[in-house]
């Protein structure tokens, strides 16, 4: 009897051990420094979850559903042409971008991203050398 307790006892803790693992929230994305209006902001991780929102210069808001608890990498863009592609050139970015990696830990977290000019970012950092 005492060893059928200890089945039962050990199978609720493997339960909910991975129930907690497989926790997933809800993000609010703020992204700053969006340059224009014009076309949308584009935002994605690196655990596939996405979502858009028309531009607005200055700051744009959106969620982010079901995101995975733990470390993933999220990566914005300010999508001017509506062509849903950073239009590369010389290997870089040429519209506003950013990712930074982020710990996913508790419902309606929310998640800065200040937008970037990769090119003039580029040379600001060759500048400092």
């Amino acid at each position: 009897m005492k060893t059928n307790g200890i089945k039962v006892a050990l199978a609720v803790m493997m339960m909910a051990a991975s129930a907690g693992a497989n926790a997933q929230h809800s993000v609010k994305v703020r992204v700053e420094n969006v340059p224009s209006g014009e076309g949308k902001v584009l935002v994605t991780t690196s655990n596939g979850r996405r979502a858009m929102v028309q531009a607005a210069k200055g700051t744009v808001e959106l969620v982010l559903d079901s995101v995975p608890e733990g470390r993933c990498t999220v990566y914005a863009m300010h999508d001017s042409n509506g062509d849903y592609a950073p239009n590369n050139k010389d290997g870089l970015p040429q519209e506003y971008c950013w990712m930074q990696n982020v710990d996913v830990t508790a419902e309606g977290q929310v998640v800065t991203i200040g937008l970037n000019y990769i090119p003039q970012y580029v040379k600001k950092q060759q500048n400092k050398k």
